[in-house]
């Protein structure tokens, strides 16, 4: 999809490669901008709601309400009626060095791990925190966000990084002994998180 995007909700600029690659040029969209273009798009291609829409970005960036709250890498959200929700998402496919321990699906894998448990983002689990990007304490099952770490993938001879992402147990601070234990012996998929999370204060 191709769209012009109005001076005052977005422009062009560059970030410095951390792989000495040079400077990327990038571009920078506010996401309440895109969000409302988003959900117009959605809907005048009448997407079916039995479908998840997922938006993938190329080298461009989101940012809150003024471009110093920057940068924003995906989302994932919904809207609908009483009969019915349209749920959505949008990821960044990253250029590598842009971001520190992130690459290629690593924002795409977050929120669609996270769209899948927690779609409108008030599935409710006990209270976490302190941990990734949670600074103080949450209590919705997002998946993505206690964890801030990707593993290699390689799928036709391609090397993908996607995050590695908290499972049920974790959240639910399941142990055999309680019995809320679920999984395979590790509480995320590539083994990131090895215990249980401590009561959020």
């Amino acid at each position: 999809m191709s769209v012009t995007v109005p001076a005052a909700d977005g422009f062009t600029g560059y970030f410095k490669s951390d792989k000495g690659c040079g400077a990327k040029t990038m571009g920078f969209i506010k996401q309440s901008w895109f969000d409302a273009l988003n959900q117009s798009v959605i809907k005048q291609l009448n997407f079916p709601h039995t479908m998840v829409a997922f938006s993938l970005f190329n080298n461009t960036y989101m940012y809150g309400a003024t471009s110093a709250d920057c940068c924003i890498l995906g989302y994932h959200s919904g809207y609908g009626t009483s009969t019915y929700n349209q749920f959505y998402g949008v990821g960044a496919y990253e250029a590598a060095g842009v971001f520190s321990g992130a690459q290629d699906i690593t924002a795409l894998s977050h929120e669609l791990g996270e769209l899948t448990n927690d779609p409108l983002g008030d599935n409710p689990v006990p209270a976490w925190g302190h941990i990734g990007q949670q600074s103080g304490c949450q209590d919705n099952f997002e998946v993505g966000d206690p964890i801030q770490v990707s593993f290699p993938v390689v799928a036709s001879k391609y090397t993908y990084h996607p995050q590695d992402l908290a499972f049920f147990s974790w959240f639910y601070r399941g142990t055999k002994a309680n019995g809320e234990y679920l999984g395979t012996g590790k509480y995320s998929f590539n083994g990131t998180l090895t215990k249980i999370q401590a009561v959020c204060q």
